[in-house]
């Protein structure tokens, strides 16, 4: 599935990305399987409306044009910000389809480590 998502875009996905793939029908991806994935998307997109306008504000040059680096993977975490099931809402079956069985094994007998995440320019 990783790799249908890398390959329509040709670059990276950003988690909402992964979410409304995982979470519209095949048939009209525009549809959302429930209301629930439809209201996290919306309101995503609000607080990421919100965020870019905020960032264009406060990065205004002094020639008047504005510069706009907004994270759309923090904008995610922060609007589900809860954990389900110890993972993010919607991903965590996602991702661990995607990796080998010993590697969880490997994983889940090491202590709990804070990861640095590269931050994305997104305009």
């Amino acid at each position: 599935m990783i790799q249908l998502i890398l390959k329509s875009l040709d670059r990276d996905a950003i988690l909402v990305e992964t979410f409304k793939y995982t979470h519209t029908l095949k048939e009209n991806k525009e549809r959302f399987i429930d209301q629930r994935s439809q209201d996290h998307y919306k309101s995503y997109m609000q607080r990421l409306d919100v965020a870019t306008q905020q960032s264009q504000q406060s990065g205004e040059n002094t020639n008047g044009s504005a510069t706009s680096v907004v994270d759309p993977d923090a904008v995610w975490r922060e609007t589900i910000s809860g954990l389900h099931k110890n993972s993010v809402y919607g991903l965590a079956s996602f991702f661990a389809s995607s990796l080998r069985t010993s590697a969880l094994r490997t994983l889940s007998a090491l202590p709990p480590v804070e990861l640095s995440i590269s931050r994305k320019a997104f305009i």
